[in-house]
């Protein structure tokens, strides 16, 4: 087993994993552990800039291959989803798992366009935060920044609206973002999460089947149809 202390006080977390499976499924570990670094001799590694939720997510993909499904949770008057993708994406992208990356890409935008949410100011601002530039997830929040400006602005209401131009003025990276996907559309600008356009936001290519439920749009479900879901986290 090896020891995985992720995350500062008080919220902190220890993880015990099988070394062995860890290593196969993410070769981070593989590198770390069987070479000559000192978590090799330890049998441990310490993160405590990682967030312990997002890391349990990662956990549960090593011993089970699968993501939880996105759902979402409503706590003191606000939305929420039932785990952190937009996180979770940034600590896939940190240990080289682009396949899974990809995997984070599709299920936003398929819940994304099924449920008719947007998300919050402050998941806008996560993502610019936390990722570098030319990142697919920064891309594809950019777009979705603009396209929820364009169709919905009526229906996010005042404070929303207000939280949306305070983020610009507060984030020059998003605002950069913003003006260049608004030349680069030409005055015609479709929704970004739809089925046909996400593979624009993989970093490898997968090979989708139509078949493949996880992947598909069923008719009718290529707009976002409720703007009055707000995303927090």
């Amino acid at each position: 087993m090896v020891v995985l202390t992720v995350g500062a006080e008080p919220d902190q977390r220890v993880f015990q994993v099988h070394q062995k499976l860890l290593c196969r499924k993410i070769e981070y570990f593989e590198k770390m552990l069987n070479g000559q670094f000192k978590e090799a001799t330890t049998n441990s590694a310490t993160f405590p800039e990682d967030d312990p939720e997002c890391f349990d997510t990662l956990m549960g993909w090593v011993y089970h291959g699968r993501l939880p499904q996105l759902a979402i949770i409503q706590q003191d008057g606000f939305y929420s989803w039932n785990w952190r993708p937009p996180q979770f994406y940034v600590l896939a992208d940190k240990f080289g798992l682009h396949e899974l990356m990809d995997r984070v890409i599709d299920q936003i935008t398929k819940f994304l366009n099924t449920c008719g949410i947007v998300p919050s100011a402050r998941v806008y601002g996560m993502v610019h935060s936390s990722t570098p530039e030319g990142s697919p997830l920064r891309r594809l929040y950019s777009e979705l920044f603009v396209y929820n400006l364009i169709n919905h602005s009526k229906s996010l209401g005042d404070e929303i609206s207000r939280k949306y131009k305070d983020l610009l003025e507060s984030c020059p990276d998003l605002a950069r973002d913003v003006v260049s996907v608004l030349l680069a559309s030409n005055g015609c600008f479709e929704n970004p999460g739809i089925y046909s356009q996400t593979c624009r936001f993989h970093i490898r290519k997968l090979f989708m089947h139509e078949n493949t439920s996880l992947f598909v749009m069923g008719p009718g479900n290529t707009s976002f149809v409720n703007c009055r879901t707000i995303l927090t986290s």
